[in-house]
């Protein structure tokens, strides 16, 4: 019996070292906004597309979780990776790469927090910056090219700077969204980043209510808008002081915006 316990115990740590939510000070120091330029280098000059649907994933290959997406010919997809693997993967599927120069590494939580650079900010990148209109889809999400652009319309006739889904069931209070993902590890390992980040946010006058509450796997973006930059710095902003649960931390950007239009079409 205590051999089993034993045994359980490192096996549980191994586990839980897998979201290890320590970062070393230069790791943490690239990921700051002054800095996520020199990340990025590309000399060639892009010509404007009037879409441009791009995905992310950073970190080792063995924790990859991209999916197979139909692609159409005559659209711009991107995909911005730390590891140059992947991208020669995902090139050969029909996504145009782009490197990240982030360290890739086995650390999940890291991983996790580097790919919410091309997430929020995809400004910083040259063929994405030229886009009338941008799409980021989680890379475990499939998608419809048809319906991407017919959406891509729809908000170029609108005002407002970006569409998103509203969460199926959560709704009314952010603390629901923060109960919620305490069911999963890698948001458990920041707990006390995130209950300082929400804090912070309501002494400074910001609510937790919410009369909508958002999922950020898909984000359609205007990003002609005179706000889509000022957004999207003001969440990168506040994903580096809350962690990796960025539906969270957008919560307090969105309830700044209630221009932010609901996207209640699937795009799969």
């Amino acid at each position: 019996m205590k051999l089993f316990k034993i045994l359980e115990k490192k096996i549980r740590e191994a586990r839980n070292r897998k979201f290890d939510s320590a970062f070393e000070s230069d790791s943490w120091a690239t990921l700051q906004v002054k800095n996520l330029e020199r990340l990025v280098t590309d000399p060639v000059r892009h010509e404007p597309l009037d879409l441009a649907i791009y995905s992310t994933y950073c970190g080792a290959g063995k924790n990859k979780t991209y999916v197979e997406n139909d692609l159409k010919p005559g659209i711009g997809y991107y995909f911005i990776s730390n590891n140059e693997d992947i991208l020669r993967e995902v090139e050969r599927r029909g996504w145009h790469p782009i490197f990240l120069g982030l360290p890739v590494t086995n650390n999940l939580i890291l991983s996790a927090q580097q790919s919410k650079v091309a997430k929020a900010m995809p400004q910083i990148f040259p063929q994405l910056k030229v886009a009338k209109k941008t799409l980021y889809v989680d890379d475990k999400l499939k998608f419809s090219t048809d319906k991407v652009q017919a959406l891509a319309a729809w908000l170029e006739e609108s005002t407002a700077p970006m569409a998103m889904r509203e969460h199926p069931f959560l709704s009314g209070n952010v603390l629901n969204e923060l109960c919620e993902s305490m069911w999963h590890k890698r948001y458990q390992s920041q707990r006390g980043m995130l209950v300082d980040f929400i804090t912070r946010r309501v002494d400074s006058g910001d609510s937790l209510s919410a009369k909508r509450m958002f999922l950020t796997g898909t984000i359609l973006r205007n990003m002609q808008h005179s706000q889509i930059q000022e957004i999207n710095e003001r969440w990168y902003q506040y994903i580096l002081e809350c962690g990796i649960e960025c539906q969270i931390s957008f919560h307090f950007v969105a309830q700044k915006h209630p221009e932010i239009l609901s996207l209640h079409d699937s795009l799969i």
